[in-house]
């Protein structure tokens, strides 16, 4: 195993809180607030830029279900 992929694998494990072998949209939500830079405003709107996806200021539970497989 690679050093990137040893990093990898240890990043995706500190997500998966209950070691299921999957990140679920709870684990990564709180991985992603505890390990990004920036204020909650700022990961608020990165988030929504990224998962809002017909852009109407709300995340959807179609957006969800999209994010979630």
């Amino acid at each position: 195993m690679d050093k990137v992929e040893h990093v990898v694998n240890a990043i995706y494990k500190a997500f998966d809180v209950d070691n299921n072998g999957k990140v679920d949209i709870k684990e990564f939500a709180v991985g992603f607030l505890l390990t990004t830079k920036g204020s909650v405003e700022e990961k608020l709107d990165y988030t929504f830029q990224l998962y809002d996806i017909d852009k109407d200021g709300f995340i959807d539970q179609s957006e969800i279900d999209i994010m979630a497989k």
